[in-house]
């Protein structure tokens, strides 16, 4: 993703990318993820079966291995070549792409769902309009 000048983007890439590894091992089951935050969006995301799912920001491939388990075509990114490795590997077998990122304005696909970590971000408002 071109570099926006925001020197907080990345410093939070780069320590996603240090500690990519040990986020993927402990995101799934740490107390606010595991029992707070992600039944709480997935039950905002609701159904998803029949769906195109974009998920912005998708980390280690948690949200993106729920979705494509609920029937979701998911398509997913994030900034972090690490994370996108990590993906990958999570979502083997399930009906899920994971990419880098790519100029949100050549996204050919529009989506159904939109499931992002990127609500800090400036980059959210473009990803919105994708949905």
């Amino acid at each position: 993703m071109p570099n926006t000048g925001n020197s907080n983007e990345s410093t939070g890439r780069e320590a996603y990318s240090q500690f990519a590894e040990r986020y993927a091992e402990f995101a799934p089951t740490k107390a606010h993820n595991a029992l707070y935050e992600r039944p709480a969006t997935m039950a905002l995301v609701g159904d998803v079966h029949g769906l195109a799912v974009l998920d912005a920001g998708c980390g280690p491939g948690i949200c993106s291995e729920h979705h494509a388990r609920q029937g979701a075509s998911v398509h997913a990114f994030d900034v972090t070549p690490e994370m996108v490795e990590l993906a990958r590997k999570h979502c083997e077998g399930l009906k899920v792409n994971v990419v880098e990122p790519q100029p949100l304005k050549e996204m050919k696909a529009k989506s159904e769902r939109l499931y992002a970590e990127l609500s800090h971000s400036p980059a959210f408002i473009c990803i919105r309009a994708r949905c």
